[in-house]
């Protein structure tokens, strides 16, 4: 009998077929650094294939949540409606949980679209750890949420004070930029020093306390407190008028807000895309005016309260010299 030949003739310049394993024969593992790179990268560059892994224990879930960072968290959300149903009960540290909050305050508000443009066309990269680290060398305790946010909160969704974003004086309120001046962009930080009243009798007394000056308009400031003490600690102190010669976060001409995520989810629902039209009044984005460029000191040497390009207050680190204690406790007496 003659030999069968195949009815398709051969090719002999074709390659031959490589032939991999299934994935499903390999153990991986979630790396939550990679997912969060993966999913909140900056660039758009094309995005590397990975595999998943099959139904974990929601035990096991519960407890891979409590540790992940913000962005991972973020991420996780959107894989599953069970991991998203999972992430909202899992036991996340509380200043984690709070700026998980804010972040879908601002992306599910009508107008955060409109919000964007001039902070992704200003917003730079920076040493988010050195940051961290300068504030440490002038006081050994960091407010968790200003901590984390610093840390892991992604830029593309920043709204106001950031340290990526220009040293500049805005004069006026749009859509996307709210009026006046980011102090966190000041490089390196610089705690300063207010002071605390106490007025009850018959021991009435003064506290120094330390703060960072996150922002400041002609009508006012905002502190963020790094004081450990229970009626203080993590709050952001919002001075109405900081033309004096002493801020005190005491007195009643302020207001003290609970932590770093409340008072920026306050300012959200005053001045960005949660309540205002990006077409309505002073609020279109036709409206930006021209920056104003500030000077850049290295330090201040004293109360500096006749421009709001200054921090009003001494710094920190040098408030036991004598001509800064006999200026804050003699004032206030």
């Amino acid at each position: 009998m003659g030999q069968r030949h195949s009815s398709t003739p051969k090719n002999k310049d074709a390659l031959p077929v490589k032939k991999h394993p299934s994935p499903f024969h390999v153990t991986r593992y979630i790396d939550e650094e990679a997912v969060a790179n993966l999913f909140l990268r900056e660039d758009s560059s094309s995005y590397p294939s990975f595999h998943t892994l099959g139904p974990l224990p929601v035990e096991l879930l519960l407890h891979c949540f409590a540790f992940m960072s913000l962005r991972a968290l973020i991420v996780s959300r959107g894989v599953s409606m069970e991991w998203r149903r999972l992430v909202g009960v899992a036991n996340v540290i509380p200043a984690r949980r709070r700026l998980l909050h804010l972040y879908d305050t601002f992306i599910n508000s009508r107008y955060f679209f409109y919000t964007r443009q001039w902070t992704l066309d200003n917003v730079k990269p920076f040493d988010r750890r050195g940051y961290i680290d300068a504030l440490l060398r002038q006081h050994s305790y960091i407010p968790p949420d200003f901590y984390f946010y610093i840390l892991e909160w992604p830029e593309r969704v920043v709204v106001d004070c950031w340290p990526g974003l220009p040293f500049v004086d805005c004069p006026t309120k749009t859509i996307q930029r709210r009026d006046g001046i980011n102090f966190l962009a000041k490089t390196p930080p610089q705690l300063s020093t207010l002071i605390h009243t106490n007025d009850e009798w018959p021991n009435p007394k003064v506290e120094l306390v330390p703060a960072l000056l996150t922002w400041r308009t002609s009508h006012g400031s905002e502190w963020l407190i790094f004081d450990e003490r229970p009626d203080l600690l993590g709050r952001v102190f919002v001075a109405y008028c900081d033309d004096g010669d002493v801020i005190d976060i005491g007195n009643d001409d302020g207001m003290l807000y609970d932590d770093w995520a409340a008072v920026r989810r306050e300012w959200w629902n005053r001045w960005g895309g949660s309540t205002h039209s990006p077409f309505l009044g002073d609020y279109g984005p036709s409206t930006v005016g021209p920056d104003h460029v500030l000077p850049v000191k290295p330090t201040n040497d004293n109360f500096l309260n006749n421009s709001r390009h200054d921090v009003p207050a001494p710094p920190w680190n040098r408030r036991q010299e004598p001509q800064f204690q006999q200026r804050l406790f003699t004032i206030w007496q």
